[in-house]
């Protein structure tokens, strides 16, 4: 692409990239959302991936993506930290049984 110079930046909530070509540079940022893990989107990945036939064209596998990426989580994100912290509480008095005799 005839660049003289990139630059990449990863954070835990946004990517930076730079690029210079002669004396002008253009930065982009992207953000990214809160890490986490959802098993059920993971899921649907692999039954995508392993129901592919000849005959699902490109244009098919996108809506699919778009809907399983569009498809909201299954539990609020106050209700994954209020399960984090009671786990989190549970751990806390794990090694000290003789604190709650």
């Amino acid at each position: 692409m005839g660049f003289d110079a990139v630059s990449v930046s990863l954070s835990l909530h946004s990517i930076t990239a730079s690029v210079r070509h002669s004396s002008e540079w253009a930065t982009t940022v992207r953000e990214i959302g809160p890490p986490g893990i959802n098993a059920w989107r993971i899921a649907q990945l692999e039954h995508l991936a392993k129901a592919v036939e000849p005959e699902l064209t490109p244009r098919k596998i996108a809506v699919k993506l778009a809907e399983i990426e569009s498809t909201p989580p299954w539990y609020s994100s106050m209700l994954i930290a209020a399960a984090v912290g009671v786990a989190s509480g549970c751990f806390a008095f794990q090694d000290y049984p003789h604190a709650l005799i």
